[in-house]
């Protein structure tokens, strides 16, 4: 009697420890997958991050450089023709425009 007892009870036991077993496993299981989907979509929200600021970084470089070729050449010619009966404005003009438009762009951007 008290054999069947304790092998009822061990087999309980047993049963019991199975089923913390597999709750213990797939909350391992869950939080893994969590993680791992976090570290995923951290490292995909900053790529785009990281795309957004290049392009952002790449326009506004271009537009400041290329106004500034535009003044620098545009100055020079307007100097060069000034003594000699020419006019070189439109590049000025053209490059000042450019250099607004790149400031404009960083002054509205919104961090």
């Amino acid at each position: 009697m008290i054999a069947e007892i304790t092998k009822i009870m061990e087999a309980i036991g047993v049963g019991v420890v199975k089923i913390f077993q597999r709750e213990i496993r797939r909350e391992f299981e869950y939080n893994a997958q969590l993680i791992q989907d976090s570290i995923f979509m951290g490292a995909q929200n900053g790529v785009e991050y990281a795309k957004r600021e290049l392009s952002y970084t790449l326009t506004v470089l271009f537009t400041l450089l290329l106004g500034t070729l535009f003044v620098m050449y545009g100055a020079s010619v307007f100097l060069d023709r000034a003594l000699f009966e020419g006019e070189g404005l439109g590049f000025i003009l053209v490059g000042v425009f450019s250099i607004i438009i790149s400031l404009i762009i960083v002054i509205s951007k919104k961090r």
